[in-house]
């Protein structure tokens, strides 16, 4: 609850809308956010526990199907670009869903995580080597790693 209240109130109120406020308003801003989140949360929790185990499973899974191959690929290779990371974000959450929904009792209860692992690193991949990285990439990542080896 504070998570969602703190986006809403610091990356939304602040930085989207460029709302300028106090420290004191702003606190209070947050405070009314994580109520309200924390009200709209309890008819969930009460009325629809299946709602919050769907939620909770692609927590996990969908997210780490959706970003680890992307920070993977971006930490290690020089050649992923942007299309190719929204490719591989997009395809490794709708694999892992589609996984559970579709596939997984089929396929011995294979963890959904692992699929959406592999086609999220194929989608950035693929994409990836049909689109060109921006100017200057290539240089700026190979002075990260030069900094981070000399560290």
């Amino acid at each position: 609850m504070i998570l969602a209240s703190s986006a809403v109130v610091r990356d939304f109120g602040q930085k989207i809308l460029g709302a300028a406020r106090g420290d004191g308003r702003l606190s209070r801003y947050g405070k009314f956010v994580t109520a309200l989140v924390g009200l709209v949360a309890i008819p969930f929790a009460l009325f629809e526990p299946p709602l919050l185990f769907w939620f909770m499973l692609f927590a996990w899974s969908g997210l780490g199907g959706a970003f680890v191959p992307v920070i993977l690929c971006s930490l290690f290779w020089k050649r992923t670009t942007l299309p190719g990371a929204l490719a591989g974000m997009a395809a490794g959450f709708a694999v892992t869903v589609a996984w559970v929904v579709l596939f997984k009792a089929s396929y011995y209860d294979l963890y959904e995580l692992i699929p959406g692992l592999i086609a999220g690193t194929a989608a950035t991949v693929i994409v990836s080597l049909r689109t060109e990285p921006p100017d200057g990439a290539a240089a700026e990542f190979e002075d990260v790693h030069a900094t981070v080896r000399g560290s």
